[in-house]
């Protein structure tokens, strides 16, 4: 097909033709979220995160994030496969980030990987398939990634990053956070969604291509509920941001039976 073809030329590859792997296309209605994005309106940090109707979504909007965010916010509003091909496959915009071409692969893997983890069912394969092709084989590499993510003798490495749910910044340790992150190496950051402060880890997953897992507080949860049941899935260890040390002493006891490493960091001068 003429516009499957231009896609394909866009990302300067040819489609994979070897009919004995399972094969992946990045154009297929498989949904998740992400990153949140600033709201065009107030400048404020959106409440939920932006959604994706397939991976080929989320690369398009990426490509103009932070330098055409109005265009961008066009590209989210698609929700029709058809109409995203149709605006990938016609001419180039000239305001997208001049840095696609070098961060077109890690951005590509930290899609991919939120993909995957919120359609177990349908990419269950990536868990079990050793040879994976594509549609579009720019996206070869991310594959080949996290195919080595599943293979892992150290297994999966999920970080959670917590902290006081009101405080809104800025981060007095910015760097800190950033270096502890970084240090951390995550395939996949967990964050809660009802913490003011989770937009601002946001940001820095952004800029490191950090996969982004939002927990939603519960109906009937407690903020102590919600910790608990998020800590079963960080396998290597919590970052845990403080303003104060009433803080740092709460959280230790909740953490006190929970056998996880814990990194504290100070937020607040």
């Amino acid at each position: 097909m003429l516009t499957e073809k231009k896609i394909q030329s866009q990302y300067m590859t040819k489609a994979a033709d070897n009919s004995e792997s399972k094969l992946y296309d990045p154009a297929q209605l498989l949904g998740f979220d992400m990153y949140k994005s600033v709201d065009l309106k107030t400048g404020q940090p959106s409440p939920v995160p932006d959604h994706y109707i397939s991976l080929l979504h989320y690369a398009e909007s990426e490509k103009y994030r932070c330098v055409d965010e109005r265009y961008r916010q066009y590209i989210l509003s698609l929700v029709d496969s058809n109409e995203i091909i149709l605006e990938c496959s016609g001419i180039s915009n000239p305001s997208a980030r001049s840095d696609w071409l070098n961060i077109r692969t890690p951005v590509l893997t930290a899609g991919l990987w939120s993909q995957i983890q919120q359609n177990r069912h349908e990419l269950s394969y990536f868990a079990s398939t050793p040879n994976i092709d594509t549609t579009i084989p720019a996206i070869s590499s991310p594959i080949t990634t996290v195919l080595s993510w599943y293979s892992a003798i150290a297994g999966i490495n999920r970080v959670c990053v917590m902290g006081p749910a009101n405080f809104k910044g800025p981060l007095y340790n910015n760097d800190k956070v950033s270096k502890g992150l970084q240090d951390a190496s995550p395939h996949e950051v967990i964050l809660f969604m009802n913490a003011n402060f989770s937009s601002l880890i946001n940001n820095i997953c952004l800029n490191y291509f950090f996969s982004i897992a939002w927990s939603r507080l519960r109906p009937k949860d407690t903020i102590k509920d919600q910790i608990l049941r998020v800590v079963q899935y960080c396998t290597s260890g919590i970052i845990f941001l403080y303003e104060e040390e009433a803080h740092m002493q709460y959280f230790g006891s909740i953490m006190a039976n929970a056998k996880k490493e814990v990194k504290y960091i100070r937020i607040s001068p």
